[in-house]
């Protein structure tokens, strides 16, 4: 079993367990993009930057407001227990990651 689907084994799991229900009204494999979706851009900050302030100062048309959505979408969904997120939440920061990548060169800063 790829990690991949072992995450996304475990998430069911958890759903189904009814330890974190908000994880049943999500599509798993979002869950999972969203978290490699923010590794990736993590990737083009340099260490010593606040993420959220350079992506914001790196990209167009992305506010600090959609950035910071991102990040805690992602911690929810690396950290089930930290809240519930919709699939809304899902799409519309996959939709902020999406346009972040399309305007980072890969590999840039840290």
């Amino acid at each position: 079993m790829t990690s991949s689907a072992y995450t996304c084994r475990t998430l069911h799991v958890l759903a189904e367990t009814a330890d974190y229900p908000w994880l049943a009204g999500v599509r798993f494999a979002d869950v999972l993009r969203v978290i490699v979706a923010w590794d990736r851009l993590t990737q083009c900050v340099p260490d010593d930057q606040p993420p959220v302030e350079y992506l914001h100062r790196h990209t167009s048309g992305l506010t600090p407001q959609r950035l910071h959505h991102l990040r805690c979408t992602r911690n929810a969904c690396a950290h089930p227990h930290m809240g519930p997120r919709s699939q809304k939440d899902l799409d519309r920061a996959l939709a902020t990651a999406r346009r972040a990548l399309g305007q980072l060169p890969p590999g840039s800063g840290g």
